[in-house]
């Protein structure tokens, strides 16, 4: 969904991590620029498989509400969650 935006000018690599695996196809099959690598892998936000400052910049997407700790975090309403919107640190 984001890989489209983002400039081969500025990114070399992006990794992306789903537990579903019908969202990593889509992830894989999503429009680019061409200019960067994309490794999209199994994986979910509370065990992530990378090391410690691994990356200058983290893109949050869609990912608030979909988890039991992040609901936890932000008072056990997906409806709070849902109102959150993404934000590039950069």
């Amino acid at each position: 969904m984001n890989l489209a935006f983002y400039d081969p000018a500025r990114v070399t690599s992006v990794a992306g991590v789903d537990p579903s695996d019908g969202l990593r196809i889509k992830a894989r099959a999503a429009p680019r620029a061409l200019g960067f690598t994309v490794e999209i892998l199994d994986g979910e936000a509370e065990s992530l498989p990378f090391a410690t400052s691994s990356f200058d910049t983290i893109v949050c997407t869609f990912t608030l509400c979909s988890g039991p700790v992040a609901r936890d975090r932000l008072g056990g309403s997906p409806s709070r969650a849902e109102a959150w919107w993404p934000i590039p640190v950069l």
